[in-house]
């Protein structure tokens, strides 16, 4: 609003272009997009323009700020990244039954074999010679992983790349290796697992090594939380709008759909959607989809949809980046990444779990005017 009198030129540099705007006894109302800038110019020798009723309806306007949590609703189970064990060669505990990363302790194994590194760079590339025989194929290698559950749940399955190639127990019992299914990726096969207790779990997978093998992390997945602490606990059924990392779903990698029920507030109806962080976003308003540009359009005309009640469904889409890394890179996020950034070492490791935010980060608004 301004306290000079004329008409109201607004002025948008980065496109180069001017409009008269509209106004109501010189108050306007204009969004703008985020990164966005525009330039007000007052021309005190013309009258301001006036705003019709039409344009007046924004002064009309109701806001109405949703919960601040809603139900929510997974497209896929919950995951738990198992990226570190503890290793035996042949029996024999390495680094004293340390808890190592897969790939440090996969390095350990190769040299003691006389193998090149998995991921080394100073011979030719892996396919040339992965298949070759090695003096030490065929010893056993096994990796025990754990970690710590607050409750009992049934269901639970692990998520494995090759499981015929390993021998798997849980909690000391024998688990059939046979592929029921796949998770996220057709590598990653589904493996049932028996239930997991509440306390310690141990998972131990065992296999003939070769020349050609490459231990890769597992994964347990079912329907339960996993704490920022990466413990599992019961799961969570609704979500507040901050990152869902740190609400249950710290390594999720799926879409998580926002619900909210309503009586139709008035006939005019936007949805203002709040900051967010996704890869991509939809809205579902009574099974109608509206897709949303990657830019994430932050206003959503509901009104042609609408009924007396209401279902609107808010589908925030995750990403693998929490579930497969890169988790463990000192320094946060680099310039640029390279297959090194999955499996640092030395002093660019970090043994804690560097997640990225995602989900609906601030209130959701809806925008009535009649």
């Amino acid at each position: 609003k301004s306290s000079i009198k004329g008409k109201l030129i607004c002025y948008d540099p980065i496109k180069d272009e001017e409009r008269a705007i509209a106004t109501h006894d010189m108050s306007w109302h204009l969004d703008i997009k985020e990164a966005g800038s525009r330039v007000f110019i007052i021309d005190t020798g013309k009258a301001p323009v006036e705003a019709t009723c039409k344009e007046e309806e924004k002064h009309n306007m109701i806001a109405i700020t949703l919960p601040d949590s809603m139900p929510i609703r997974l497209n896929m189970p919950n995951v738990l990244t198992l990226d570190k064990a503890s290793f035996h060669l042949d029996g024999n505990a390495l680094e004293g039954g340390e808890e190592l990363p897969i790939w440090i302790g996969e390095d350990i194994i190769r040299k003691k074999l006389g193998m090149f590194s998995v991921d080394t760079d100073e011979i030719t590339q892996r396919y040339m010679w992965m298949n070759e025989k090695h003096p030490g194929d065929g010893h056993t290698v096994s990796l025990s992983f754990s970690f710590r559950s607050e409750i009992e749940t049934e269901n639970v399955k692990l998520a494995i790349e090759t499981p015929e190639e390993y021998s798997v127990t849980f909690n000391d019992s024998e688990i059939k290796n046979a592929s029921d299914g796949w998770y996220l990726d057709k590598a990653f096969k589904t493996v049932p697992l028996k239930k997991i207790e509440k306390g310690l779990n141990t998972l131990t997978i065992s296999t003939s090594y070769h020349l050609s093998s490459a231990l890769e992390a597992v994964y347990v997945i079912g329907d339960f939380a996993v704490t920022p602490e990466r413990i599992i606990a019961a799961p969570e059924r609704r979500l507040s709008m901050h990152s869902w990392t740190k609400q249950g779903l710290l390594h999720y990698p799926g879409i998580v759909t926002y619900v909210h029920s309503f009586k139709r507030p008035g006939k005019n109806v936007r949805l203002i959607l709040p900051k967010s962080s996704a890869s991509a976003m939809s809205v579902t308003i009574n099974g109608h989809t509206i897709e949303l540009p990657f830019s994430f359009q932050r206003d959503v005309d509901l009104s042609a949809y609408l009924k007396e009640e209401n279902v609107l469904e808010i589908n925030v889409y995750g990403s693998p980046r929490n579930m497969l890394g890169q988790l463990h890179k000192k320094g946060g996020k680099p310039v640029f990444s390279n297959p090194y950034s999955f499996v640092p070492r030395d002093e660019d490791y970090s043994p804690d779990y560097d997640t990225v935010d995602y989900g609906l980060l601030d209130s959701v608004v809806l925008e009535v005017t009649e």
